[in-house]
């Protein structure tokens, strides 16, 4: 791992009211494993969109095997072999997995496709990625979020290239996908591929990776060998936030559990969940474990009125209450952050402040005319209290970082001053630093009386935040689990073992 394979060198991007990327530079290695850490903002994704092609850097120098590269769209980049695995799907809902994987590059046969070897050489990628004999004829709309991933990480690896970029690959993966996605990359590496690795997981960056590069506010920082000495999580925080954060999990005060606030009884939904059954109280945090697949995201889409259930009641400070949809449960107090805060939660192509007051548009509204200066006065009301940056109501939400996006849908649902939160995967993708403030928010939430569903695919998290953690297998609620009594072992046993 001498020779460098790629070179950025001096990247400097700017966009409407801030500056992304200043003078940054970053060397990766024919066959190498390099990480590239940062919080949300530091640039790590607009450095990668600048190599792929989707930007044009403003001023610095791309070389490629010691030679000038100029890359000025996605296909550049294709030709210059490299292929990278975005955050934001790059999918064909209407298709099937192996149509997706093979978009493109179809095999022929005659005048038409050879559709059974395209099948069959898709079924062989999605088992190198754990998932053997699974129907790739499936239509992509019917996946799950995580078999989508492994769809975007199949399509790469397609690509025959020389660099691979993966940016938060496992962010929705269970630990089996994610133990056979490193042991794809193992075989890449021995292959000569380099790969440029994106990840707010520090775990899995310091056990794998062979150097570490940091960005902090869109400046480089520093680059840590990863193979002289053992690099420790603690390391990487510091130089990312420039800071020590005394608390991964800010202390929860406590709150009397004065009643409960939501109770649920036997909510079914054939072939998914059956029979859910649980209360929630005033002031608390209450969590969900369990597998991805498990039926977590469906539950609360069946509170939340977003998935038609097909029996059980709910209960919502002491009444009986009838949601059919959203709406219903909006108006009884329920907000929901979705799993996918891009597709569910926010509408990219509209503007912060517009983003900000999707669910209470109304009350800034007169004969049908918005107000502004009752808009804008709760629009930066909130980016204060969140400290969503760059704090600029009109930019475009698609051009925030996650950290801020998310903020953004807290935002959205804090306006509507619920009484129940559910929190889906609210950390998903986002870095150390934006999840301790999303912690805290959590914390200030409950303080006040809100009672908060927290669902999590990060056990830890669960353990550092909830008051009481219930697990879910097969639709069905399994074990439940007290604060003074949490145990990692026996919250995985109950999620993974009949």
């Amino acid at each position: 791992m001498n020779r460098n394979i790629l070179e950025m060198n001096n990247i400097t991007k700017a966009f409407p009211g801030v500056i992304a990327l200043d003078n940054v530079s970053f060397h990766l290695k024919k066959g190498e494993f390099h990480a590239i850490c940062g919080e949300n903002g530091a640039g790590k994704s607009t450095l990668m969109k600048i190599l792929g092609g989707v930007y044009e850097p403003d001023a610095g120098e791309i070389l490629i095997n010691g030679q000038s590269a100029r890359i000025e769209n996605p296909l550049d980049s294709i030709r210059n072999k490299i292929s990278i695995i975005y955050q934001e799907f790059n999918l064909v809902p209407e298709l099937s997995i192996t149509e997706n994987l093979f978009l493109g590059k179809e095999i022929r046969k005659g005048a038409g496709l050879n559709k059974k070897k395209m099948n069959k050489e898709a079924k062989k990628t999605m088992a190198r990625l754990g998932l053997k004999d699974y129907d790739c004829q499936r239509l992509i709309s019917s996946c799950s979020i995580a078999i989508q991933q492994l769809v975007e990480i199949g399509k790469a690896v397609f690509n025959d290239a020389d660099i691979l970029v993966m940016d938060e690959p496992t962010a929705v993966l269970s630990e089996k996908e994610t133990k056979a996605l490193f042991e794809l990359i193992d075989q890449l590496l021995e292959k000569g591929i380099s790969i440029i690795y994106i990840s707010h997981r520090l775990e899995e960056i310091v056990s794998t990776c062979h150097r570490i590069t940091i960005l902090r506010d869109g400046k480089y920082v520093d680059t840590m060998d990863n193979s002289s000495y053992n690099v420790n999580k603690e390391d990487i925080i510091k130089l990312m936030v420039g800071r020590d954060l005394v608390d991964y999990y800010p202390e929860k005060k406590h709150v009397e559990n004065q009643y409960n606030v939501l109770e649920i009884k036997k909510l079914t939904k054939e072939k998914i969940f059956k029979d859910i059954s649980f209360k929630l109280s005033k002031g608390e945090i209450l969590g969900f474990s369990g597998l991805v697949g498990a039926g977590r995201s469906e539950i609360m889409k069946g509170i939340f009125g977003a998935l038609k259930t097909d029996g059980g009641e709910i209960f919502v400070n002491g009444e009986k209450v009838n949601i059919k949809n959203p709406s219903d449960a909006i108006r009884k107090g329920i907000a929901l952050l979705p799993e996918d805060r891009k597709k569910e939660g926010l509408v990219m192509k509209l503007n912060l402040s517009d983003n900000i007051c999707l669910a209470t548009l109304r009350q800034f509204c007169k004969l049908g005319a918005v107000i502004k200066k009752r808009k804008d006065s709760i629009v930066y009301k909130f980016i204060e209290d969140l400290r969503i940056r760059p704090a600029l109501p009109e930019r475009l939400m698609e051009n925030f970082s996650g950290g801020n996006q998310q903020k953004a849908v807290i935002a959205k649902w804090l306006s509507a001053n619920p009484g129940i939160v559910i929190l889906d995967e609210p950390t998903r993708g986002i870095d150390v630093g934006a999840k301790y403030e999303i912690y805290t928010i959590i914390n200030e939430l409950a303080q006040k009386g809100v009672g908060i569903i927290f669902v999590s695919s990060e056990l830890l998290e669960l353990i550092g935040i909830c008051d009481r953690i219930l697990v879910v297998r097969e639709g069905r609620i399994v074990s439940e689990h007290l604060k003074d009594r949490f145990s990692e072992e026996e919250i995985i046993r109950s999620a993974t073992i009949n």
